[in-house]
Parts: C-alpha cells; structure tokens; sequence
C-alpha cells in the first residue's frame, strides 16, 4: 500500500531519526503534500517517487484510472517540486529521485521521463525494466528491450550537474 496514507507515517519517521535510524520511502507523491513533506524532509535519507511515464495521459493511464486523469499525475508532480525546491531552500542532504519501470510499448515516454527528472529538478530519475511474473501474466516480451537501447541512451546523454539519468542496464539487457 502507500505509506504515506497511514496515520503512523509521520511520527514513525521523526521518531525513527531520533534513534539514528536512516529511513527511505517509495512513493506515489499523490498524498504527499507540502504537510507532510514540511514535517518529514529533514529526517529522510532518500525518497523514490514512482513516475510511471513521463506525460501525464500515460501516467494517468498506468497508475490511475485512465489516460482522462491526468490530475494525478498534475498533483505528484507539484509535491515532487515542492520537496525539490524545500531541499534546496533548506540544504538537506536528501536524496530525491523518479522512477520509471519501462515496458517495451512505453518507448514514447523514455526521453520524456529523461526531461521531466531534468524539469523536476530531481537528483536521480532511473529507468529499470518491467519484471514479469513466472506464468507471463504481463505478457512482456523482453526482446523488445533491445530495440530501445538507442532511446535509452539517449536519455542517458540528458544527464546535467543536478540530475542523473540511470538506466539499469544490467536488467534491460539479461532479458526475464
């Protein structure tokens, strides 16, 4: 689920960095607004922000409802940059960074991924494959990953001082 809905999240964390515990967190963005953010940055190692597509009629069609949702991916967007701009006001050492699990069809949101980390002004945006279960259910057909290399690396070259784009080369080529 996402943890960011869960009435324990902000106190668990704040608590947790008392202890000297580093916490990381993996999240949508959706329910992560400037409150949480405000009551939480400061005591976080690394934040992960699932960003499934680099457009929001993609976004919206992947982790919502459909391609006509694209306040989803409006309000992710706005808190990602909020917590962006926040570090960079504050000077934390967070890192902050957008995923994307690519398949093979989604070859049209790989440079617009790459420039929407770049926009976003995040330190990393890392583009891994999409792993499918052992009876295929997603029907990926990992073949197809080498036809996107040429994009990848492209992508890649969009690198700047502030933001990194990874592709996890390692899974794209080995394939299942």
């Amino acid at each position: 689920g996402e943890s960011t809905l869960s009435p324990a999240y902000v106190p668990f964390i704040q608590h947790a960095k008392t202890l000297g515990i580093d916490v990381g967190n993996a999240t949508n963005a959706w329910e992560w607004g400037p409150e949480k953010v405000d009551a939480i940055l400061a005591h976080m190692t690394w934040i992960r922000f699932t960003v499934a597509a680099g457009t929001a009629e993609s976004y919206a069609k992947i982790m919502y409802k459909g391609p006509e949702h694209t306040h989803v991916f409006d309000k992710a967007m706005k808190n990602i940059k909020y917590a962006v701009d926040l570090k960079k006001k504050l000077n934390l050492p967070v890192t902050l960074g957008i995923q994307m699990v690519l398949m093979p069809d989604l070859k049209d949101e790989i440079i617009a991924f790459a420039q929407l980390g770049l926009d976003l002004g995040v330190d990393y945006a890392v583009i891994k494959h999409c792993s499918d279960d052992e009876q295929g259910t997603l029907g990926i057909d990992y073949s197809q990953y080498e036809s996107l290399h040429e994009l990848l690396e492209q992508a890649e070259a969009m690198s700047n001082e502030q933001t990194k784009i990874i592709v996890k080369w390692n899974k794209i080529k080995d394939g299942d």
